[in-house]
């Protein structure tokens, strides 16, 4: 049974990298970019920046008709993992990346009406003192996860589709 409106095929030999190929295709078919937020926490001496969260976001096709939970969203879910498990850092030090359970929710950016966005979100906390202020440590990790996403063609704050040639303009 034909279905009114596919998921993308991922194509891994579209890449040179064979380590690029996947997470590229999910960006591009998908519309994946990223956002940053502090992660914030409130404390006797105020509020406090604790680490970050870093948010993938994904863009079902238009016209889709998910509905929060469902299958689509499941399976868009699940490529969003695969990019997340490809950005999280192999050794993680005194930092910790915690990608958050899915929250079934469906989002409409306003630039786009017609598109339904699922998110992903990671959290960057230290490892043993969850409540300490943001240090260099996690900063080195957000910049390291946030240059792989760029390095596979998803951008910050909303989808920007490269150019022919894969690179972005100077």
């Amino acid at each position: 049974m034909d279905h009114p409106n596919p998921q993308p095929r991922l194509r891994s030999e579209a890449f040179g990298d064979p380590d690029l190929a996947v997470p590229a295709e999910i960006v591009r078919a998908h519309r994946v970019y990223f956002e940053v937020q502090p992660e914030v926490l409130a404390k006797r001496e105020g509020m406090v920046k604790v680490g970050f969260e870093l948010s993938l976001w994904a863009a079902h096709p238009r016209g889709a008709e998910a509905w929060p939970g469902c299958e689509k969203c499941t399976a868009l879910y699940a490529d969003l993992q695969r990019v997340a498990r490809w950005i999280l850092p192999r050794e993680q030090g005194s930092s910790q990346c915690e990608v958050q359970p899915f929250s079934r929710h469906l989002y409409t950016p306003a630039n786009h009406p017609d598109t339904d966005e699922i998110c992903l979100t990671i959290l960057i906390l230290h490892r043993g003192d969850f409540d300490g202020p943001v240090d260099a440590r996690e900063q080195k990790c957000l910049v390291e996860m946030m240059q792989k996403l760029q390095s596979i063609g998803a951008s910050e704050g909303a989808w920007r589709p490269l150019p022919a040639n894969g690179r972005e303009k100077p």
